[in-house]
């Protein structure tokens, strides 16, 4: 089975998890806790880590306003005291290069989210035995692209199939009543039941986006190039990318990721890697 996991959504998920608790600050430890659970629970032949691009991704250029959390932000400042995007920039830089020592294949594109390339990876193995970790609701796309995909929600604890999302086409519902995670705005006067209606019928979706003066089509059109997965315009050479990195296979280092570990401050996460390295063991036999 192949594990393929999103890992700024983790990332963030163990920052938050950390603050105002007794491991305040162990946010390396907690990610390690995390993908250690990730791989009890599912058992994985190879653990395959998706980071979104470091320098920008496309979506802010076509939609400038795309997952602009400043408000957010300074609410954890105000509340923790840390600016969180340094946090998890520095956690990033130091769980990739642990990572890499555990033998995790990763992932990064210039200009991609992890979410394109979580996609591309699907369509590429889609006839394979593939678990997605993420809390993101756009990976609601996965199983209803791929019947044969399950995507685990750490946060509900949940496994979503197909048969929990064949019912409406999730990126129409999301262009239509938006998503203020991500901060896209949805259409005006459009509730859960107005969505679910005209996703289930195309042509009351057609006559309500081409009322009045058409805005509301070019706002359509412009939300489902950002939240559509199967339409982002670098696909094939996202394809081409994780076809080629696939091959990539690194081997647990043991003594190497001890000696890391150390030089980087991340005592606490030495004490699983032994358990860590006999669970993998266990997994590949």
């Amino acid at each position: 089975m192949k594990l393929v996991v999103d890992g700024r959504n983790s990332l963030y998920r163990a920052v938050f998890a950390s603050l105002g608790k007794a491991a305040h600050k162990n946010y390396e430890f907690m990610f390690v806790k995390f993908m250690v659970s990730y791989i009890r629970k599912f058992k994985p032949t190879s653990i395959n880590v998706m980071w979104d691009s470091r320098g920008g991704t496309w979506r802010k250029e076509v939609y400038p306003p795309y997952k602009d959390r400043g408000s957010h932000k300074k609410t954890i400042a105000e509340k923790y005291g840390i600016d969180v995007d340094e946090v998890v920039c520095s956690v990033e830089s130091k769980v990739r290069g642990l990572f890499d020592l555990l033998g995790f294949t990763q992932y990064e594109k210039i200009m991609q989210e992890a979410d394109d390339l979580i996609y591309s990876y699907c369509e590429l193995y889609k006839d394979e035995d593939v678990v997605v970790v993420s809390s993101d609701g756009d990976m609601l796309q996965i199983p209803y692209f791929f019947s044969n995909i399950r995507v685990f929600n750490p946060i509900k604890d949940a496994i979503i199939t197909r048969d929990d999302v064949k019912e409406y086409d999730p990126v129409v519902i999301k262009c239509l009543q938006g998503d203020k995670s991500d901060n896209i705005p949805g259409l005006r006067g459009i509730g859960p039941v107005k969505a679910k209606k005209m996703a289930d019928d195309l042509n009351i979706l057609k006559e309500y986006l081409m009322e009045g003066d058409g805005s509301r089509f070019e706002w359509f059109k412009k939300f489902r190039l950002i939240i559509d997965l199967a339409e982002c315009p670098f696909l094939k050479e996202n394809t081409n990318y994780i076809k080629e990195h696939s091959t990539v296979v690194n081997n647990f280092s043991l003594q190497e990721a001890y000696s890391y570990s150390t030089k980087n401050g991340l005592q606490r996460v030495t004490q699983e890697l032994t358990p860590l390295r006999d669970l993998l063991n266990k997994c590949k036999a």
